[in-house]
C-alpha cells in the first residue's frame, strides 16, 4: 500500500497590526493627493495674471522708451526750430532798426553841420553889424570935419588884411593924392575891390569913408 504524503505545514496568518497600518498609510496618501488637487484647482485662475518675464517682453519695454525719447526729442527739436525762427526774426528787426538808426545819424550830423554853418552865419552877421556899426559912427564924426579936418581912420573889416601904419589919409586933402600901394592896401583892407585905375580906386575908398573928391 503506497505511502500518503505529509500535508503541507499551515502557512503562518498576517500580523492584523501591520495591516491596519498600511491602510491608513494609504489613506493618508489619498488624503493629501486631494488636498494637493484642491489648492491648485483653487489657485488655477491666477496663474494666468503672472506676466512671464522673459527676452521679448524687456525688449518691447526698451523700445517703447526709446520711441518715447525719440518722441520727446521731436517735440523738443520743433520748439527750439520755433525759438530760432523767431530769434531769426528778431534778428532781422534789430538789422532793420540799425540800418533805421545810422540812417538817423546821418540825417542828425547833417542837421549838426547845418547848424554849425548857420551858428557860423550867425556869427558872421553879428560880426558885421559889429563892424559896420564901429563905422558908421567913425563915418559920423569924419562927416562933420571939414575938408582939412582929420580924419578918425576906420578899422580893418575882421577876416581882412590890416593896412599900414600911416597910408590912412589924414584929412579929404589928402585923398586925391593917396598912393596906389597905399590905396590897394585900404581897399583890401575894407574888403572892397582893387581893380580899375588909380582915380577909380581914391573915388571908391572915399565913397567908403564917408568923403567926396
Amino acid at each position: 500500500m503506497a505511502e500518503v504524503a505529509p500535508l503541507p505545514a499551515a502557512l503562518p496568518l498576517p500580523d492584523i497590526a501591520n495591516v491596519a497600518h498600511a491602510y491608513e498609510l494609504q489613506a493618508q496618501a489619498s488624503t493629501m493627493q486631494a488636498e494637493a488637487s484642491t489648492i491648485l484647482s483653487q489657485n488655477a485662475a491666477l496663474l494666468p495674471n503672472i506676466p512671464a518675464v522673459n527676452e521679448v517682453n524687456i525688449l518691447q519695454q526698451i523700445l517703447a522708451s526709446i520711441n518715447e525719447i525719440n518722441g520727446r526729442l521731436n517735440t523738443t527739436n520743433g520748439r527750439l526750430g520755433t525759438i530760432e525762427g523767431r530769434l531769426t526774426t528778431m534778428e532781422g528787426r534789430l538789422t532793420t532798426m540799425e540800418g533805421r538808426l545810422t540812417t538817423m545819424e546821418g540825417q542828425l550830423n547833417n542837421v549838426r553841420a547845418d547848424v554849425e554853418t548857420v551858428r557860423a552865419d550867425v556869427q558872421q552877421v553879428r560880426q558885421d553889424l559889429r563892424y559896420e556899426s564901429e563905422c558908421t559912427i567913425i563915418r559920423s564924426h569924419n562927416i562933420q570935419q571939414a575938408r582939412n579936418g582929420p580924419l578918425i581912420p576906420l578899422p580893418h573889416r575882421p577876416g581882412c588884411p590890416a593896412y599900414q601904419a600911416g597910408e590912412f589919409p589924414a584929412n579929404e586933402s589928402a585923398l586925391p593924392g593917396l598912393p596906389v600901394a597905399a590905396a590897394n592896401h585900404l581897399l583890401a583892407a575894407y574888403g572892397l575891390p582893387t581893380a580899375g585905375n588909380i582915380q577909380e580906386k581914391r573915388e571908391r575908398l572915399a565913397r567908403f569913408l564917408g568923403r567926396q573928391l
